[in-house]
């Protein structure tokens, strides 16, 4: 299958494109990108150097998209993300529009993040976790498997949160905070 390439695109050096990928109007590939077969990218996007990208990802308008980032199979990414510097994304990920995630974050398989989540550096998101709309999750986060975050939760640094936990609507867990297995926290907590 053929590539196809949008006006007003700019393609950087040494970059590798498969079988079947679109790239909308205005978007910029910088250097070393490697794009899987399938992949479609929305007009205007920013693709950063050495980033890898897998197959079937969907790649909304206006995304951002950061040095070293790595992402895997069947990735939605939406419009207006901000993605900055080594991020790894797992497969099945469902990213939001207007998401902001930071340096160094890990994102498992199956994943979803809702619109206007910020996810700080070194956060580390586990397997089938679902991140509510305006979550604000803090640098050094761990959120284990199948954990269920609600709209406007702020985590802050370094707070672990084990599997099958849920965080119900406008809740605050400060620093350092542990959340063992099979918690519940409800709203405004």
């Amino acid at each position: 299958m053929g590539v196809q390439v949008g006006m007003g695109s700019q393609v950087g050096k040494g970059v590798q494109v498969g079988m079947g990928v679109q790239v909308g109007m205005g978007v910029q590939v910088d250097m070393g990108v490697q794009v899987g077969m399938c992949v479609q990218v929305g007009m205007g996007v920013q693709v950063g150097m050495d980033v890898q990208v897998g197959m079937v990802v969907q790649v909304g308008m206006g995304v951002q998209v950061g040095m070293g980032m790595q992402v895997d199979m069947d990735v939605q990414v939406g419009m207006g993300v901000q993605v900055v510097m080594v991020v790894q994304v797992g497969m099945g990920v469902q990213v939001g529009m207007g998401v902001q995630v930071g340096m160094g974050v890990q994102v498992g398989v199956g994943v979803q993040v809702d619109m206007g989540v910020q996810v700080g550096m070194g956060v580390q998101v586990g397997m089938g976790v679902q991140v509510g709309n305006g979550v604000q999750v803090g640098m050094g986060v761990q959120v284990g498997m199948g954990v269920q975050v609600g709209i406007d939760v702020q985590v802050g640094m370094g707070m672990q949160v084990g599997m099958v936990v849920h965080v119900g609507m406008g809740v605050q867990v400060g620093m350092g905070v542990q959340v063992c297995m099979g918690v519940q926290v409800g709203m405004g907590v």
